[in-house]
C-alpha cells in the first residue's frame, strides 16, 4: 500500500503539472503543427475553466482604445447602451469602376461552399481548380487578399449581409430571439428591392432560414421546393446535403419570374464542394481532374499523386466551377443581365487539405463581375466579407440615391482598392462555433495568444512585440466584452420606435 501511495502521488503531481503548466513550444504559423503539439489535457482544462468561470461576463465600460489611426473608416460611435452603433458614414469606393447607372441595378450573390483562395484564381498556391472563374476575373474587380469572418459556413450570411457580431456560437444561433438588426437585404428591401434566396440544402440547417426569413424575402427556395425532375445529389450512407450545384442553378433560373417591376437581390448558395465530397458525373470529373493537372496546371504525371490524394475534393471544386459557368452563360440570355452586378465569394477554405497557416482557413476568393463595369482590376488591399455591405450601400446611394439609415452596426470598413499590399481593417475571426481565437488589425494578426505579421497573399510570420501584443489583446477583449453584452441584453441596434425617441 505504501508503494501504491507513493506512485499514485507521483502520478497525481505529474498529471497536475502536465495540465496546469505550459510546455515550451516553438512559435509556428502552421495550425496543423500547433494542433499536433498542443497539450490536449491542458487545453480542455483551460477552456472548461474559462467557460464556467468567465463565460458570458461583460463589463459596462465600453470605450475606444487609443491606438493607431490606420483604418479606412473613422467610425463615430454614438451609444454606450448599443456599443456597436455608429454613424453611417462610409465612402463610395466602387463608383470609379462603373459606368454611371441609369437605374437601380440587380444584385446576384453566388456563395460557393468551401471555396478557398488556395485553389482558386490568380496566385492560388495549390494551383487554381476554377478555370471559368479564372477567366471571369479578367473582366471583374478582384480582391486577392479577402477574408471570410468565420472558418465555417455559419458566419456567411451575417458576415456578408450585416458585418454582425458572433454571439456565443455565431449570430445564426440567436434565432430564438434575434437582436433587432439591419442588413444589406433589409435596407434594400426598404428601398423597394425584392429578395430571392436559393439553396440546394435544407434552409433550417444552421438556422439560415430563420435569418433570411427575418429579412422578409419574396421568394425562398430550398431542397423542399425543387421540381421533381431534378435528382438529389449522390449520397453517402443514405445521407445527402440536398441538390448539387448545377441542379441548384437550373432550378433557380426556372423559378425566377419572367418579368419584374422592382430591382432584385438574388442569392444562390452552393453545397456540393462539402464533406463528403461526392461529385455527380464521377467518371467525367475523374478524367477532367487528370486533364486539368496535365494541361491547365502543366504538371508532370509524377506530380499527380499529391493532388490525387484529395481527388474527391478537387473534383467537386471543378464541378462547382462548371456549375457557375453554366449559370452565368444562361443568365447572359436574360434581359436583366445588362443591369446586373454579380458578387462571387467563398464561405471559407475547406479544412481537409492541409492549410499553410492559421489565416489560410479564412482566405477566400472575392469577385465583382458586371457588364456595367467600365474598367477592371486586381486589388491587394486586405478586405473581408464585412466590407461588402457598406461598400455596396455607399455605391448605390451615390449612383441611384437609395436611402440609408443614419446609424448602423456594420463591423466592417469598405473594400480596399489598393493595388499594392496593405491592411487597413480590424476584425475578429471565428474558427468554428466554439473557437473565437483570432483577431486582425492592420498587418498584425493575433491567434491563440501569439502575434504574427501579415504580408501579401495573407502569409503570416511570428513576431515578438510586447507592446503590439498588449494592444491587440486589449482590442480583442474589448470586442468580446461588447459581444457578450449584446448576447445578454440583445441590444445591437435600437428598434425604430426607440431610435425616434
Amino acid at each position: 500500500l505504501k508503494t501504491y501511495a507513493i506512485f499514485s502521488a507521483i502520478l497525481g503531481i505529474g498529471v497536475f503539472s502536465f495540465i496546469t503548466f505550459d510546455l515550451a513550444k516553438e512559435a509556428s504559423s502552421t495550425e496543423v503543427e500547433q494542433n499536433i503539439k498542443l497539450n490536449k489535457s491542458q487545453f480542455l482544462a483551460e477552456q472548461s475553466f474559462d467557460y464556467w468561470m468567465y463565460g458570458g461576463e461583460y463589463y459596462f465600460d465600453f470605450y475606444l482604445r487609443s491606438g493607431k489611426d490606420d483604418l479606412i473608416v473613422k467610425k463615430e460611435f454614438t451609444s454606450d447602451s448599443y456599443p456597436f452603433l455608429h454613424k453611417a458614414e462610409y465612402p463610395d469606393v466602387l463608383s470609379p469602376y462603373f459606368d454611371s447607372l441609369e437605374k437601380a441595378p440587380d444584385l446576384v450573390f453566388i456563395f460557393l461552399e468551401s471555396f478557398g483562395k488556395a485553389y482558386s484564381g490568380r496566385d492560388a498556391y495549390l494551383g487554381s481548380f476554377t478555370p471559368f472563374l479564372d477567366s471571369l476575373e479578367q473582366h471583374s474587380l478582384v480582391w486577392l487578399n479577402a477574408l471570410s469572418s468565420t472558418g465555417r459556413t455559419f458566419g456567411l450570411q451575417p458576415g456578408v449581409f450585416g458585418g454582425l457580431p458572433f454571439g456565443a456560437k455565431g449570430f445564426l444561433e440567436l434565432y430564438d430571439e434575434f437582436p433587432y438588426h439591419e442588413t444589406l437585404l433589409s435596407v434594400l428591401r426598404d428601398n423597394d428591392y425584392e429578395i430571392r434566396y436559393f439553396i440546394g440544402a435544407d434552409k433550417n440547417f444552421d438556422h439560415v432560414g430563420d435569418f433570411i426569413d427575418y429579412q422578409r424575402p419574396v421568394q425562398f427556395v430550398d431542397e423542399k421546393l425543387f421540381d421533381p425532375k431534378y435528382s438529389r445529389a449522390p449520397s453517402s450512407g443514405n445521407f445527402s446535403w440536398g441538390y448539387a450545384d448545377k441542379e441548384l442553378f437550373r432550378n433557380g433560373l426556372e423559378k425566377l419570374p419572367e418579368t419584374v417591376t422592382k430591382p432584385q437581390v438574388r442569392i444562390f448558395q452552393t453545397q456540393t464542394s462539402h464533406d463528403p465530397y461526392i461529385v455527380p458525373e464521377r467518371p467525367f470529373y475523374s478524367e477532367k481532374l487528370r486533364t486539368h493537372l496535365r494541361d491547365y496546371l502543366n504538371l508532370n504525371p509524377s506530380e499527380f499523386n499529391s493532388y490525387l490524394a484529395y481527388e474527391d475534393i478537387y473534383m467537386t471544386v471543378l464541378y462547382a466551377d462548371d456549375a457557375v459557368k453554366e449559370f452565368i452563360n444562361e443568365y447572359k440570355k436574360r434581359p436583366e443581365f445588362s443591369n446586373t452586378i454579380f458578387i462571387i465569394t467563398g464561405d471559407h477554405r475547406l479544412p481537409e487539405i492541409p492549410m499553410s497557416s492559421r489565416l489560410d482557413r479564412f482566405h477566400v476568393p472575392l469577385i465583382i463581375y458586371s457588364p456595367l463595369l467600365e474598367k477592371t482590376d486586381y486589388f491587394k488591399g486586405v478586405t473581408s466579407h464585412y466590407e461588402i455591405t457598406p461598400s455596396i450601400l455607399a455605391f448605390l446611394e451615390a449612383q441611384v440615391g437609395i436611402e440609408l439609415p443614419e446609424q448602423v452596426t456594420w463591423q466592417g470598413q469598405v473594400l480596399d482598392t489598393a493595388r499594392n499590399f496593405q491592411s487597413r481593417i480590424a476584425m475578429p475571426l471565428m474558427r468554428n462555433k466554439n473557437q473565437l481565437m483570432e483577431y486582425i488589425h492592420g498587418e498584425l494578426f493575433l491567434s491563440d495568444g501569439q502575434l504574427f505579421k501579415v504580408s501579401d497573399q495573407l502569409n503570416i510570420d511570428p513576431i515578438n512585440s510586447p507592446d503590439d501584443l498588449t494592444q491587440m489583446i486589449g482590442e480583442f477583449e474589448d470586442f468580446k466584452n461588447k459581444n457578450n453584452y449584446m448576447i445578454q441584453t440583445r441590444k445591437l441596434l435600437p428598434p425604430p420606435n426607440l431610435a425616434s425617441n
